[in-house]
């Protein structure tokens, strides 16, 4: 789970989140994120915490830009993991032949990849 505090508001909330852990990096895949409000207080970089494993850790999150090998190699990376996710973003993925361009397009579209950077602290 992510908090979030909202950037209006300041009210903080706990978001329920997939992810994948990689060293001090939490990538989170956003599906429908016209839809959601959650990600959109990372656009600039700012605080986050994690809920992981029973321990809320701290860090620093942002939106990584649809046009960057990141944004590109953490979608193919959760939909080797999870390839029926696909259908979050009307596609069908094949693990073996990998999104296609078209399918780049429509997931960019659609997506949104949350990156943070856990600074090592916790409660």
């Amino acid at each position: 789970m992510v908090r979030v505090t909202g950037r209006r508001t300041g009210r903080r909330y706990w978001i329920p989140v997939g992810y994948q852990h990689d060293g001090d990096t939490i990538t989170v895949l956003v599906s429908k994120a016209p839809r959601k409000q959650w990600w959109r207080n990372y656009r600039d970089p700012g605080p986050a915490d994690v809920l992981l494993r029973g321990r809320t850790l701290h860090g620093r999150a942002h939106v990584v830009p649809a046009e960057s090998t990141t944004f590109q190699e953490a979608i193919e990376r959760t939909l080797r993991r999870v390839p029926g996710l696909g259908r979050q973003f009307g596609i069908r993925y094949d693990r073996r032949a990998g999104l296609t361009p078209a399918q780049r397009r429509t997931v960019a579209a659609n997506a949104v990849v949350v990156s943070i950077e856990l600074d090592g602290t916790a409660d």
